[in-house]
């Protein structure tokens, strides 16, 4: 080592020697941000360390004497710049020995070259105006001569910014104040250094007069220089602001050099700042260790630069190395910004070519996004991209050539970085006034004709992203919510895609298209046509129209803000109408939309029945929620085959207003998205329905003169050639007054009105307009409103009430009205024969006979409620293939006993309610409708409910139930029917934890759930207990003498074989995880009237709130921006018990069994395509029948809470079991709440336990 060879001269010498060989160690074995060090690295490091404190302890200067005027020199301006110039000089000299002014070019370069092979430089002649920022460049190219010795190579990568003072290594980039070459202090303001410019002879055989000297020695204030010019992100982030209208940014130095920057030229740094790297993929294959590395990047043109870091965790550019160890070409390469809530600072690098793929971290999403557009700039920088036109002509102001880039020769922007930034800006300026022409061309007015088409191939590019599924997608800007694209030929070949948007927010989105087989991008700049009937709320129903392209029929279209990025992130929507085909019906009415817990049932399936007989095959609703009967009136017209079901979550996106015109209550759109829903049902009928009536569910077209709606519109053609929408006009029939005719009883127990009975209208009133509903030629309709359509190809036309009139059930709207005041008119009576033999058909296979076989009878009177009454949790009837948990009343539809139970999915098939009312001792049997749970996961039990109509006259105390109608009641136990009395809650919040089983031990992580439950807001605490240990006994006892938990027994292993899993391993069990789904749902009808939420999870999970302090505020915020939601889910996170932290290692808690979770902050990151199980908090009073993750029947919606709001911690044994500690995300929200939990963990266990 050359370190022993040199050991026997003066030390101080010697030492730099050793520190030479630490930055060869360093490189050898980089840093990492592990707290384990690199073994290898620690003890090289160690060992040279050692020796150069030994040789500082060995140095001795007592000798030497301090002269005052030596030392006053040494530390002035005038010394550090003598001496600066003669290290200058001499690296020089020494360079021009190794590398002679008159060599011949290299031919090979290095990985350090900064500038490429040598071969590529030449000289440039240019002139300029002092007009910077915002002049226009003009510059000749020579033929390129033969290189000389470029000065850069020794004296630094920047020349142009670091002539007598060292700089930061970018000129793109402002700058700090300038330092000392020698000891890296801070040079004062007023040297010499600042105004005196450098000799007029440059490098590279450059050269410049007197006048370009001055001009580049112009300089800005600072504070424009660093305030107007500049946009800082961070400490160590800075990148220029595009303030001119070429989109340009000049940049003065401090001294004096004047440089212009575009974000896709070659040797002008676009980017930079420091980056940790990590290889996913390696020539295809995933490396055997990967790990992350520190780098300082620089994106110059579509190259980029790896400086390495020269200390542990220093993130400032004077941390890094000056020369980068590596420098890669990007173009073709493919850059993704991954949508991860976990790890938004996040982007990767992807080399198709050879299979490699780099993961980036940023420290922030904002730098993840800037990298990603610069990148992708990048990387597309050297493809050909083309401007399509119609016809293949050339569009308006297109410049000649515009097919392919500009021919910018890469060896004349080579010749050095000062060449490159002024001469640069000339290009820049024409590449940008070409994309102004072609935005001008694509831009959103009203004439598409001359919007042209951009295109984009990449090599063997397939069209991916994920398909939309959803009714509603929004993107992510949440201000453009998308229903679905039509393609549409009627003027131009063009993809509508209907969609809500903010009509403020949102100015710019394109459509991108990807064209089959050869994987072409086409983007199209897209015309957004916003309907003009809003009625003032701020987001409406908007056309979002683009050109396709000419030679290709796209399938699927993407949305999106932005002219670049990567395809394969944007939901891709499937293009509908793009095959014209004969119309299939003949009539399709739409309904839009059906909220509210709709439940009007009768008069819904009367109307439907009348579309029915008027002549309408199809029906369309966009429903939002309606009842639970409502749901099996739907099922039986969908499997007829009449009624379409689009799902309509509106609310789940925004704030929905029930009324038509904007109350300035915070809400975002009208009347459930009812516009939108409209235009989206014409459009989507447009191919298959010859017409389309829109009209709402309590609405009937009657025609007047016709008996159907087919000879109708025949008539109303014949009358009105060229017509495409026809309006009637809307007449109330108040729902208030009603006849006796047609009073069927078999109706009277179906929710909803009777139409028959109904048949009075409100009078017109002068000067009062009358709305009208449509029936419309679906290819004739460009945009419609409810009342009429905004824009069509076809004449509209008011149908004479003499020839139809809508029929409109519902509250009066003259309310003053006396009887005698309407006007009779039974002109739907025409329809009644029909009408009610089609509604009796329909009630009989959904609702009315089975309500009728339901009906309790009477089987004894004058009898005693006798029987023993049972008080155990789980109770068995004889046929023991039916176990009875507790039965509930329920009058959220009608006035049922719901009993919740477990029943053998095969063996039971009839079951019955015996009810015994007081004081007239009357014995009512009912048939009870068994509903076994739909999530039995293969187990031959499940939970089920066991449903029976109570007695009209009666309100029963107790039920039993029997597998017969006949028999003794006093044999059969009776059960106390709960919730008969409604009462206020008296909690808000309970937790249901099903079920404690295994000889439950884990007491302090279960003390520390139940804390944190009463911190976060729980007042009680319901617990389904088989089994746990002694000292647990301890803790529940004293948690229910405190009044916070209710212990529910439940010995189901004395019953039936249980499993510990959740699904069938046909191990010969009965039923799942103890049966906890029966428990779940037990524990929420126990619940029902009594708290106002119950949470739903286990007891080593609790729900974090981020944004609030407790679950009251977070729920109460939830609901205001979720209306109607009855239903809330939170992802589950795994903290993995096996990772801990030193912090909180309280030593009074280690002789308890069990963990302790603050000692857990490290969760399992997601992974791609796994679902994440989430758990909830749920309004009681709307739920049915609940799962473990999931709400099978409901009233109102569900949601799923964002990451952001809410998130379970759960604290078990890690799912990612090989998973290293650095691979985990450190999360301490945890930590939030510690001093409170600390405190009241001690108090239990000093009660209980210590």
């Amino acid at each position: 080592m050359m370190a022993e060879a040199v050991s026997s001269v003066a030390e101080p010498f010697v030492m730099g020697i050793y520190l030479l060989d630490l930055i060869y160690i360093d490189s050898a074995y980089p840093a990492s941000d592990s707290i384990m060090e690199n073994e290898q690295r620690s003890n090289q490091m160690n060992n040279i360390l050692r020796i150069i404190a030994d040789l500082q302890v060995s140095c001795n200067y007592d000798h030497l004497t301090t002269l005052p005027h030596v030392q006053k020199y040494l530390k002035s301006v005038r010394y550090i710049e003598e001496l600066q110039k003669f290290v200058e000089d001499d690296n020089y000299k020494l360079s021009l020995r190794i590398e002679p002014g008159n060599s011949s070019p290299r031919l090979v370069s290095s990985k350090e070259d900064l500038a490429g092979p040598s071969d590529m430089s030449a000289i440039v002649k240019f002139s300029r105006r002092p007009t910077c920022p915002d002049a226009s460049v003009a510059a000749s190219f020579p033929t390129p001569p033969v290189p000389r010795h470029r000065k850069s190579h020794s004296l630094g990568n920047n020349m142009m910014c670091q002539l007598s003072v060292v700089e930061s290594k970018s000129a793109t980039f402002p700058t700090e104040r300038p330092r000392h070459l020698l000891d890296d202090s801070v040079l004062e303001c007023h040297s010499p250094a600042r105004s005196h410019m450098p000799s007029a002879r440059l490098a590279n055989g450059l050269s410049r007069d007197s006048s370009e000297s001055s001009e580049f020695s112009e300089e800005l204030p600072s504070g424009l220089e660093r305030g107007r010019l500049y946009a800082t992100l961070g400490p160590n982030w800075k990148v220029p602001i595009r303030n001119s209208p070429r989109s340009r940014s000049c940049v003065y130095s401090p001294t004096g050099a004047c440089s212009c920057t575009a974000g896709g030229s070659t040797g002008v740094i676009t980017m930079e700042g420091p980056l940790r790297r990590k290889t996913l993929l390696k020539e295809g294959k995933k490396p055997t260790l990967s790990s992350w590395t520190r780098y300082w990047v620089m994106l110059s043109g579509s190259t980029l630069l790896y400086f390495g870091a020269k200390s542990l965790r220093g993130t400032e550019r004077k941390h890094y190395k000056s020369t980068p160890g590596k420098k890669v070409s990007i173009v073709g390469w493919m850059v993704a910004l991954p949508d991860d809530p976990e790890h938004p600072d996040i982007f990767q690098l992807n080399n198709p070519d050879k299979g490699n793929v780099y993961k980036f971290q940023t420290g922030s999403r904002f730098h993840a996004i800037l990298w990603h557009k610069h990148l992708d700039d990048a990387c597309k920088s050297n493809k050909p991209q083309s401007k399509e036109t119609k016809n293949g002509k050339q569009g308006k102001g297109q410049v000649a050539g515009a097919e392919r880039h500009i021919p910018l020769s890469r060896s004349y922007l080579a010749t050095s970085e000062l060449m490159t930034k002024c001469v640069f800006e000339f290009y820049w300026l024409i590449e940008e006034a070409m994309l102004e022409v072609f935005k001008a061309d694509g831009n959103t007015s009203s004439d598409l004709s001359n919007a042209k088409v951009s295109t984009a191939s990449p090599t063997g590019h397939l069209c991916r992203g994920k398909i939309a599924r959803n009714a509603i997608t929004p993107l992510k800007d949440n201000k453009t919510f998308i229903i679905s694209p039509y393609f549409d030929d009627r003027e131009s070949k063009v993809t509508r895609v209907i969609g809500i948007v903010h009509h403020e927010d949102v100015k710019q989105l394109y459509c991108w298209f990807c064209c089959q087989p050869n994987g072409k991008i086409y983007v199209s700049n897209a015309k957004i046509d916003i309907h003009s009937d809003r009625f003032g709320f701020p987001y409406g129903a908007a056309d979002i129209v683009c050109l396709e392209p000419e030679n290709c029929d796209p399938t699927h279209v993407s949305i999106h803000p932005f002219a670049h990025g990567n395809i394969d992130q944007l939901p891709r929507f499937e293009i509908k109408n793009r095959k014209a085909e004969p119309f299939s019906v003949d009539f399709t009415v739409c309904i839009s939309a059906m909220f509210g817990n709709y439940n009007n049932v009768l008069q819904f399936i009367q109307s439907l029945e009348m579309y029915k007989i008027l002549g309408a095959q199809k029906v369309v609703i966009y429903k939002n929620n309606c009842s639970h009967l409502m749901e099996k009136v739907l099922k039986f017209y969908i499997e007829e085959g009449t009624v379409e079901i689009i799902p309509w979550p509106i609310n789940s996106h925004l704030k929905v207003s029930s009324k038509w015109h904007f109350m300035q209550d915070g809400t975002h759109i009208g009347y459930y998205g009812q516009i939108t829903a409209l235009n989206d049902c014409i459009y989507r009928n447009m191919q298959r329905s010859k017409f389309v009536v829109l009209n709402d569910a309590d609405e009937i077209i009657l025609p007047l003169k016709h008996p159907n709606w087919k000879t109708m519109m025949s008539s109303l053609q014949e009358q009105n050639p060229g017509t495409g929408i026809f309006l009637f006009e809307n007449h109330i029939f108040p729902e208030t007054i009603s006849t006796h005719m047609f009073n069927i009883s078999s109706w009277n127990t179906v929710p909803g009105v009777n139409i028959l009975q109904h048949v009075h209208r409100e009078p017109d009133r002068k000067d009062v307009f009358n709305p009208r509903k449509m029936i419309v030629d679906p290819q004739k309709v460009i945009q419609t409103s409810v009342h009429s359509v905004l824009h069509a190809y076809g004449d509209s036309v008011n149908v004479p009430m003499d020839v139809a009139l809508i029929y409109h059930c519902r509250k009066p709207l003259q309310r003053d009205l006396p009887r005698e005041s309407l006007v009779r008119d039974t002109i739907l009576w025409r329809y009644n024969s029909s009408l009610i033999m089609n509604v009796n058909k329909v009630l009989s296979q959904t609702i009315l006979l089975q309500r009728l076989s339901h009906q309790p009878k009477v089987i004894q009177e004058g009898s005693k409620c006798r029987g023993e009454i049972a008080n155990s949790t789980i109770t068995p009837l004889k046929d023991n293939k039916t176990f009875i948990i507790s039965p509930y009343f329920d009058d959220r539809e009608s006035k049922v006993t719901r009993v919740i139970g477990i029943v053998h999915h095969e063996d039971v098939k009839q079951l019955y309610c015996w009810f015994c009312c007081q004081p007239n001792g009357k014995i009512y049997v009912s048939n009870a409708k068994i509903d076994i749970h739909s999530d039995r996961f293969g187990f031959p039990y499940g939970a089920a409910d066991i449903v029976c109509l109570e007695p009209e006259n009666c309100d029963p105390t107790h039920v039993s139930i029997h597998p017969f109608a006949h028999g003794n009641i006093d044999q059969l136990p009776r059960f106390e029917i709960k919730n008969r009395k409604a009462e206020p809650f008296s909690v808000d919040f309970t937790v249901c934890i099903s079920a404690m089983f295994g000889n439950y031990n884990n007491v302090l992580q279960f003390i520390q759930s139940l804390e944190m439950y009463k911190i976060l807001g729980a007042q009680k605490v319901v617990i389904y207990k088989n089994n746990c240990s002694h000292l647990m006994e301890k803790v529940l006892k004293f948690y229910i003498e405190e009044g916070t938990v209710e212990i529910i027994p439940w010995p189901i292993n004395s019953h039936l074989k249980v499993s510990s899993k959740w699904h069938f391993m046909q191990d010969g069990t009965h039923i799942g995880y103890y049966g906890q789904i029966t428990a779940l749902n037990d524990c929420i009808y126990r619940n029902m009237q009594r708290s106002k939420f119950v949470v739903l999870n286990d007891a080593d999970e609790i729900i974090l709130p981020l944004k609030h302090p407790n679950w009251k505020t977070m729920m109460s915020s939830l609901q205001e921006q979720n209306p109607g939601t009855g239903i809330f889910l939170f992802e589950n996170h795994i903290f993995p018990e096996t990772i801990s932290t030193h912090m909180f290692n309280i030593s009074s808690w280690n002789t308890v069994p069990g963990v302790n979770i603050l000692q857990h902050v490290h969760r399992e990151p997601d992974r791609k395509d796994v679902f994440n199980p989430r758990k909830m908090i749920v309004d009681p009073q709307k739920v049915i029948q609940t799962s473990v993750h999931s709400v099978l029947h409901a009233y109102g919606d569900s949601v799923n809470v964002p990451m952001d709001v809410a998130l379970i911690y759960h604290c078990r044994k890690p799912l990612q079991r090989d998973l290293p500690r650095e691979s985990l995300v450190r999360d301490t929200i945890l930590w939030r709440y510690n001093s409170s939990l600390i405190m009241n963990v001690n108090k239990v266990l000093s009660q209980t336990i210590l």
